[in-house]
This record gives structure tokens, sequence and C-alpha cells, in this order.
């Protein structure tokens, strides 16, 4: 009876280690473990076995924030967000006394992080170009 009643915990345990998702299939709580069923990373859906560091268009969406509103070389601005899995923060900059280096979230898709020098007619002083 004591075989059994271990048996049966064992079996319970097993079960509560498999999860379901909202499709019904089996995934495990641990990449390592995980098998496969045909997903396709690059398909738009996170699914199935596909994590960030293993399918990172998928399962990690880029975010890009802009606190001058874009490319704006006469207010000094800052973007920040996430990359490629990775977390970003960048500082508008004058090069010298001529230019500024203006960080934005770039043009074609307004979540990848993008910089461009501007030429400052009349200087570049606080990350800005002048007035």
């Amino acid at each position: 009876m004591k075989k059994q009643i271990i048996l049966l915990l064992l079996i319970i345990s097993l079960m509560l280690l498999v999860a379901c998702n909202t499709q019904g299939k089996a995934t495990r709580p641990f990449e390592q473990d995980c098998i496969p069923q045909g997903e396709r990373c690059g398909d738009g859906v996170c699914e199935g076995c596909e994590v960030c560091n293993t399918c990172f268009d998928d399962c990690c969406p880029n975010k890009c924030f802009d606190t001058d509103g874009g490319q704006n070389p006469i207010q000094s601005g800052k973007i920040s967000g996430m990359y490629k899995g990775e977390s970003f923060e960048h500082l508008d900059y004058c090069m010298g006394t001529t230019s500024v280096l203006e960080y934005f979230c770039g043009a074609k898709t307004y979540d990848v992080p993008s910089n461009i020098r501007i030429k400052c007619e009349k200087g570049c002083k606080d990350s800005a170009c002048l007035e």
C-alpha cells in the first residue's frame, strides 16, 4: 500500500510539471526538455519550444522610446528600450562644437535604435544644436 501511495504521488508530481498552453499543446517548463512540434521561428507567433534566446523575432519584441520625438537636433534627448533581447539607452551629444549625434527610433521600423550626425549651423551646446 505504501508503494502505491508513493507511486501515485510521483505520477501526480509529474503531471504537475507538464503545463498546457492556450492551444492545448503540452509544453515543459524547462527549455532543454522541450521537443519541437513543428513550430517555425519567424512566423510571428511565439509558440512551443520557441523562447527569447532561440527565436528572438517571435518571442522578444523590440521596443524603442525617444524623449525628443525623433530626429530633433535642437532638443537634447535620449532613446531607450529593448533591441534583440538587450536593453539600451543612448543620449544625444555634441560632436565638437559644430554637430550633434542625434539618436532616434529607426525610420523604417520604429523599434530599431538609430543615430545620425547632424551639422549645427549655429553650433552645438548641451547635446543640442543652437537656434
